[in-house]
């Protein structure tokens, strides 16, 4: 929430950095999880893979794009660092087939007042995100 008044995070966006710094936060546990990517890692080298392809490692607006261009749909992560609107926007303006496909990621903010969930929502909602995933076990992370 800090992005809105203008502090940047205390984190990197390049993913060649996320494992160390993950590592100095995160319990050896905690860490291996979400290292292993669904067991093989068959997942982040895919994914690492396709950032590589389309050039898009920050950028949730590149991510949007390719999804676009690629008649996929696009998963917007409640902690993204650009609004659903932007987002929404940067895939319409390549889609082919009229708009994108939309889904928001919901980490369910235990401790955060329910009248920005609410808000969240909304905006998702009136920007055409059509699916909802919600994610429940980030919280349970030592």
């Amino acid at each position: 929430m800090n992005g809105v008044q203008g502090r940047l995070p205390p984190l990197t966006t390049d993913p060649n950095g996320w494992e160390a710094a993950a590592k100095t936060v995160m319990g050896p546990r905690d860490c291996d999880y979400a290292k292993g990517g669904a067991g093989a890692g068959e997942t982040i080298r895919k994914n690492r893979g396709a950032f590589q392809k389309w050039s898009i490692y920050s950028d949730k607006s590149g991510v949007a794009r390719a999804a676009g261009a690629l008649g996929i749909p696009c998963v917007l992560s409640t902690f993204a660092s650009e609004d659903p609107e932007k987002v929404a926007a940067a895939q319409d303006s390549i889609s082919t087939s009229g708009p994108g496909i939309r889904w928001l990621r919901l980490y369910w903010p235990q401790s955060v007042d329910p009248d920005v969930t609410g808000s969240i929502l909304k905006r998702a909602k009136d920007t055409g995100y059509t699916a909802l995933v919600i994610t429940l076990d980030i919280f349970s992370l030592s």
